[in-house]
């Protein structure tokens, strides 16, 4: 057996990056191996079978339907309407929810045996507990499996929140005990592999980079449409969380470069609000051009971000430091030149394809983003390039190398053993 563990993915209502990861990821496995891949989420000393993609809301209102069949309906038919309309009543769920766990029928648990595989590409470092499940499992024989996205609270613990450092410090502890460590670029391996070697921890067996994937999840309705602002003129993409990391102060000093010299570029920016980006939300919302040639979007679904990427004329990723840099990859698949920062991990995945900029000079920014903005010549040539020569890996490309490891380092196994199936 396979167990994907995506608790994190269920109780997060955040479309970011490793969210996007857990979902695709977890789709391409199960679409590969469903003979022996399960989709799981931990609960009090448990593991629970439960689709990919679905998250605790979705589950709630799932347990209160069944809850409410049995019990006639009534209000808890209300509370779930109520609660689904206001957030305010979102504790209502939670606090139901234990109630709602011990009327779980146990034939969604599932329990590992010894040679079946525990496998997470989730944000568990939030959840202690995990860690100390994934502990007893070693100890039980069964293999553990995770994927690495970065060491950046290790390494560089000034580019996230106060004391998630030493959150997470248990999780980057625990790394070398996994059978094996699926890392996102050759990058994060490299600082992997060092990280083992500093604090002398045995390396792990299996250490292997996997491609990632640039497929969005089909929209469920048609996407919203763009402002009619954005539609009608060109525009530079860019797509990411606000944090100082990801380096939006400087990419807004280098438009304003541009804009106080009469270009007519706007600037669309995507992401979600996140560790100290107050001062940059401030900053765009009282800005003169805010509306007109700067725009913001902070909850894109994927239809609405597929159309973004298909109208703007490149894309922008000045960031300081990444692990992988997903809206590169994504930029690049859909055949759009991308102007990003001149550091490491960017030059890997992106190569020749790329276009590069300093980071932490504002006017070496502005002058790429005019160079390659308003230089029809150029912009067509890079984008001709892309679309005839550039080959992005995709979610199956990924899958198939983590099932390829398992099933080298695990040979012969059977289908996965799963109560009451």
């Amino acid at each position: 057996m396979i167990a994907f563990d995506h608790t994190g993915t269920v109780h997060i209502d955040i479309k970011a990056g490793i969210q996007r990861v857990v979902v695709q990821l977890g789709s391409a496995l199960a679409g590969k191996a469903p003979d022996v891949f399960v989709p799981v989420i931990y609960r009090q000393g448990n593991f629970f079978r439960f689709p990919i993609g679905a998250t605790l809301d979705c589950y709630f209102s799932h347990k209160v339907r069944r809850l409410a069949w049995r019990l006639g309906a009534g209000p808890l038919s209300a509370v779930r309407r109520l609660s689904n309309q206001n957030r305010l009543l979102f504790r209502v769920k939670a606090s139901l929810f234990a109630f709602l766990e011990a009327l779980e029928d146990t034939s969604a648990r599932v329990r590992l045996r010894p040679g079946d595989w525990y496998l997470t590409a989730d944000s568990i470092w939030i959840y202690p507990e995990i860690l100390e499940e994934i502990r007893a499992l070693k100890a039980q024989d069964v293999r553990t499996a995770i994927v690495l996205y970065d060491l950046i609270p290790v390494t560089s613990p000034h580019w996230v929140y106060p004391g998630h450092r030493e959150r997470f410090m248990p999780y980057a502890e625990a790394l070398h005990f996994f059978d094996a460590v699926f890392c996102i670029s050759d990058c994060v391996r490299e600082e992997f592999l060092a990280f083992c070697h500093e604090r002398g921890y045995q390396v792990p067996h299996h250490v292997v980079t996997i491609p990632m994937g640039y497929q969005f999840a089909q929209p469920a309705r048609p996407p919203a449409p763009i402002a009619p602002e954005i539609a009608q003129g060109e525009f530079g993409l860019c797509v990411g969380t606000l944090e100082p990391r990801k380096n939006h102060q400087a990419l807004l000093d280098a438009f304003d470069i541009l804009w106080e010299k009469g270009v007519a570029l706007s600037l669309v920016i995507v992401g979600k609000p996140s560790f100290r980006s107050e001062e940059t939300l401030a900053r765009i919302h009282r800005h003169p051009l805010f509306g007109k040639q700067l725009f913001y979007r902070s909850n894109c679904d994927d239809g609405e971000l597929e159309e973004l990427y298909r109208r703007c004329g490149f894309t922008i990723l000045p960031s300081l430091m990444e692990g992988f840099g997903l809206p590169l990859l994504e930029s690049l698949a859909r055949g759009k030149p991308c102007l990003c920062s001149d550091i490491s991990v960017f030059k890997n995945i992106a190569g020749e394809f790329g276009v590069y900029c300093n980071p932490t000079d504002s006017r070496s920014i502005a002058a790429q983003i005019e160079n390659l903005g308003l230089d029809r010549a150029r912009l067509e040539a890079m984008t001709t390039l892309i679309s005839t020569k550039y080959r992005p890996p995709c979610w199956e490309d990924s899958a198939q190398v983590i099932l390829d490891t398992l099933a080298a380092a695990n040979p012969g196994r059977k289908r996965p053993i799963v109560q009451g199936l």
